[in-house]
């Protein structure tokens, strides 16, 4: 029996798509990459990009790390018959954030019969792995229609938006599809979307990957300010889509979304959350029910009310939320994080 996407809930709508068929090859070769994202976002990503997205206009990706979804969606675009010369831009800065040897761990596999072996090596010992990503993509099949773009996005107010993915974003045009796994702060969400929203035409889809992860509070508060611009398409684990109806502006942004959380109230905050809440309970989500409550108290530590967000999460005990126990844990400790300084309720040992 065919399901009608249009009918069922964003949460059921991302399971369908996560579950629709995909061919053995496409499966194992968006399962090689070590990846960050669960396999149910990565058959997700694929699906979509193969089967629900339409033609027409180009597609970023903000955030790759090894391109796990960059193979996702490069594959789906080469499988959706809809799509022809479109082009995929993935952008990342390619450094910093993983210790050497643990990127040579997680990653030697992908490489180590390479030519290049010995200077991809060299590279991730500098704790770098663009040539990394090239090799792993850029001689792909769907490599000849993608480009790579470095670029750091800013984490804080009067940091250089990077000319490299602006430029890339006006080079466009339009979007039919902004894929978000770079906005690791509140500044950079902000600063991002005042970059991008003038390339996203009416119907666009904004796909953020780590909108259901606990500690990334600027996301679901980026999408609640502008709850009347964007609508919930589908949801997969931490991957949440969105399409845009238009009408949202670089301005409106500037003036409506503060630079850092500390721009918003503790009732600013109460009412953002609340509304969230109700509209997961409302689309049956269990999981975003849970993270709003834990992004919620995130939001109350950031501006420093630290015994009120213990108490938030001190009382996070429904029994449908057993099985985010582990998470719960781990907000205990730290619920989100700064660009300068860490966030903890309770001080790790030395």
């Amino acid at each position: 029996m065919q399901v009608n996407l249009e009918q069922i809930s964003p949460p059921d709508k991302g399971r369908v798509i996560a579950n629709l068929e995909i061919s053995k090859e496409s499966l194992d070769r968006i399962e090689h990459i070590h990846s960050e994202t669960t396999p149910a976002e990565r058959r997700y990503i694929y699906n979509f990009t193969s089967k629900i997205l339409k033609g027409g206009k180009d597609i970023i990706e903000v955030g790759t790390y090894l391109g796990g979804t960059t193979r996702c969606i490069g594959l789906g675009l080469l499988d959706n018959p809809e799509i022809d010369s479109e082009r995929h831009f993935s952008c990342d800065m390619f450094q910093g954030y993983h210790r050497p040897a643990r990127l040579l761990r997680e990653t030697e596999y992908l490489f180590k019969d390479s030519p290049r072996a010995d200077e991809i090596r060299e590279e991730i010992g500098e704790r770098r792995w663009y040539k990394l990503f090239e090799e792993l993509h850029a001689t792909q099949d769907y490599g000849e229609r993608l480009t790579i773009v470095e670029g750091k996005m800013p984490d804080l107010p009067g940091e250089t938006f990077p000319d490299s993915i602006r430029d890339t974003i006006k080079g466009a045009g339009e979007f039919s599809l902004v894929f978000i796994d770079a906005c690791k702060s509140w500044f950079a969400t902000k600063a991002l979307m005042i970059e991008v929203i003038d390339a996203m035409p009416k119907g666009c889809f904004l796909m953020h990957q780590d909108y259901g992860r606990h500690t990334c509070i600027w996301l679901s508060s980026f999408m609640a300010v502008f709850r009347q611009y964007f609508t919930l398409h589908s949801c997969v684990s931490g991957t949440y889509t969105f399409v845009y109806r238009g009408g949202l502006t670089r301005e409106k942004i500037e003036a409506d979304f503060p630079d850092q959380p500390d721009g918003f109230s503790t009732q600013d905050f109460d009412q953002i959350f609340s509304f969230l809440h109700d509209q997961a309970v409302k689309t049956s989500d269990v999981r975003a029910a849970y993270t709003y409550i834990v992004q919620r108290a995130g939001c109350m530590a950031y501006l420093g009310h630290i015994q009120e967000a213990r108490h938030i999460l001190s009382h996070v005990d429904i029994p449908a939320f057993a099985l985010f126990q582990d998470t719960t844990d781990s907000a205990l400790i730290t619920p989100t994080f700064a660009p300068q300084t860490p966030i903890y309720l309770i001080k790790p040992p030395k």
